[in-house]
């Protein structure tokens, strides 16, 4: 499979995406695929600090420091909720939205 993203000025902010056999069975891919789709889509639209390579340490980040504040009593229960959304925030952003882009018809 051959994959490449052309950059086009910063007016239009869309890759145009030439792909083929991009089509996958979302049950079927694996981490490396999902990493390397992920920074092929990143790479091309959106700016630095909004790269997985940023995105994943500071949900990292996000979810130590909850449960080192929020570590005891009902309090646990904010830092399960930060835990749930930042897992959620990986999925959309690291997971779905790559899948979505490269599937479309170019």
């Amino acid at each position: 499979r051959t994959t490449k993203i052309s950059r086009q000025p910063a007016s239009s902010r869309r890759p145009t995406i030439l792909a083929s056999n991009l089509k996958n069975d979302s049950a079927t891919r694996s981490l490396p695929k999902i990493i390397n789709d992920a920074n092929l889509v990143y790479s091309a639209t959106k700016p630095y600090w909004c790269q997985p390579y940023t995105i994943v340490p500071t949900g990292l980040g996000a979810i130590a420091t909850s449960w080192w504040v929020f570590h005891s009593g009902l309090w646990i229960m904010l830092a399960i909720g930060t835990t749930s959304a930042v897992i959620l925030w990986w999925f959309v952003f690291l997971v779905e939205y790559p899948k979505m882009v490269l599937d479309r018809d170019p």
